[in-house]
């Protein structure tokens, strides 16, 4: 949870300024259930070869029954943006004709600027977001503006900014009070303690909001008033859980609650866009873990770049170790017999077997 305060002031000789500041979301670590890392794919792969344009996604997908411009042949004057290429966890930053994202993204393509053809990596920002609140209001007929921006957020991902009145939407001086409040025009309501002012989603990742600020009471007597607002800035993020198809081996780990004790677990809980490289591995008899994967027959396995992007089942995958052979005592002895050749020395102390 982060805070922000603001001041609302009241003075006869006082206009203050607005000075933005902004709040950032921690670094997180969250496509469709899970997706492999991959390069990316191209595009219009028939497309002439002296003009063609290669799509570097970058692990990003293309909007279903979206066509990318394939050639140049004719100006491109637009090319796929945030609305057509899409990576969930990420906010599409552009288009680069070089792997280092050095230089300006390309937006254009044509005859006249680039010749043969031409390759295009998609640049993608982890998510955001951003709120920017004023640092002071002028309550004689000022306006407070809210600002909020995001990209990348998860489905679940929430920012919620709410506010709280230090004086109860009065400001004071000394011993005395005036009323007033901060009104949306748009719906006509007033803010109240605890109200949000302002809400961040995968859908409505901007929103900017301007509040009247309104005094309700006649001022009797000259001074400065002023009043505290606290701004909550909380961020939800998203978690998505996975279920442990172990197929007949067990996973167990320490006990969170009893260090001591060993508990069994079948399903498991993680943020979304979590680097799938560190999932436990499960004991099964006479077998060999080789694996999760993301079908029963395992076809796909799960690659230690793939990020948790949805609820998911994995199924472990097992090599059978080869059968141990018993060996009886007889059996290993008469090996031994024909194993090799071997002398016995006879040692006569009775004369009995001298030579004549």
């Amino acid at each position: 949870m982060k805070k922000r305060l603001v001041s609302m002031i009241l003075s006869a000789v006082l206009f203050a300024t607005s000075v933005p500041v902004a709040a950032f979301a921690e670094d997180a670590n969250t496509q469709n259930p899970v997706v492999h890392s991959e390069e990316g794919t191209s595009q219009g792969s028939n497309a002439r070869k002296e003009s063609g344009i290669d799509y570097k996604k970058n692990g990003g997908t293309f909007a279903e029954g979206y066509t990318a411009p394939s050639n140049y042949d004719e100006p491109v004057t637009e090319l796929p943006g945030a609305e057509q290429i899409t990576k969930a966890g990420y906010e599409f930053a552009g288009w680069y004709d070089n792997e280092e994202f050095n230089g300006e993204p390309v937006t254009s393509l044509s005859t006249s600027d680039h010749s043969g053809s031409v390759v295009l990596y998609a640049k993608w920002t982890e998510r955001y977001y951003y709120v920017d609140i004023p640092q002071t209001v002028n309550a004689d007929g000022d306006k407070l503006t809210i600002k909020a921006d995001a990209g990348g957020l998860y489905d679940k991902d929430h920012v919620s900014v709410t506010v709280q009145s230090e004086n109860d939407w009065k400001l004071k001086s000394g011993l005395h009070s005036l009323a007033y409040e901060l009104r949306n025009p748009q719906i006509g309501s007033a803010l109240e303690n605890g109200s949000v002012v302002a809400s961040l989603t995968k859908d409505e990742s901007h929103k900017q909001q301007e509040y009247n600020c309104n005094i309700l009471d006649k001022p009797n007597y000259t001074g400065d008033y002023t009043d505290h607002l606290t701004f909550d800035i909380a961020f939800q993020d998203t978690a998505y859980n996975i279920t442990y198809e172990t197929n007949g081996g067990t996973i167990t780990k320490k006990n969170p609650q009893q260090a001591d004790q060993m508990i069994t677990v079948t399903q498991e809980q993680y943020q979304a866009g979590t680097v799938l490289k560190d999932l436990p591995a499960p004991v099964k008899k006479s077998s060999t873990f080789l694996g999760w994967c993301y079908d029963e027959a395992c076809t796909r396995y799960v690659d230690s770049k793939d990020r948790l992007l949805s609820d998911v089942t994995l199924y472990a995958s097992y090599a059978d170790n080869q059968p141990m052979e018993e060996v009886s005592m007889a059996t290993y002895a008469r090996a031994n017999d024909v194993a090799a050749d071997f002398t016995i020395p006879v040692t006569d102390t009775s004369a009995a077997m001298t030579p004549d």
